[in-house]
């Protein structure tokens, strides 16, 4: 029988790895932010920096939430 959270959707096993994702997901928002306020500024290498981090970690969240679609396949 498969352990079931309080909600009643989804089981504990699949905790770990939504909650990575949350956590990447707004990582990704923080460096979406920081792009957004450096080119606003006008400063090429901050808002270049960040960008390819919100490409980086939008890699990242996309592999999980891939993961996490196989499993419920």
């Amino acid at each position: 029988m498969e352990r079931v959270d309080p909600m009643g959707d989804r089981s504990a096993r699949d905790r770990p790895v939504l909650d990575a994702a949350l956590g990447v997901n707004a990582a990704v928002t923080g460096a979406g932010v920081v792009a957004v306020i450096a080119g606003r500024r006008h400063r090429l290498m901050p808002a270049g920096t960040a960008t390819a981090a919100q490409m980086a970690l939008l890699l990242v969240y996309r592999e999980l939430m891939a993961r996490y679609f196989d499993r419920h396949q």
